[in-house]
């Protein structure tokens, strides 16, 4: 089972949009990357301090490093939204 993830505040959207312009990567594709990251560390986490913070830092190592991630989310990304016909090197 999935962790839920919390609703999105403002300052979990200002992470998200701060990520994607610093990693030149589309907001819908960080977004659903550090939520999925920042869910897992919730769940797991005694001490909820840091969690956020853990959630950024994991969140922008796998977007810089291009971790195999990316594609899987593009890809669901595209699933969601109906584009599954669209080959992956034409998605940008």
């Amino acid at each position: 089972m999935q962790p839920q993830v919390k609703a999105v505040t403002p300052a979990i959207q200002d992470v998200i949009r701060e990520l994607a312009q610093q990693t030149r990567r589309p907001v819908d594709e960080v977004k659903v990357l550090y939520e999925r990251n920042l869910a897992s560390l919730d769940a797991d986490a005694k001490v909820k301090t840091y969690v956020a913070i853990l959630a950024r830092r994991r969140t922008l190592q796998a977007l810089k490093v291009g971790s195999r991630a990316i594609p899987l989310v593009r890809r669901r990304i595209a699933s969601v939204a109906g584009d599954e016909g669209v080959p992956e090197t034409s998605r940008g």
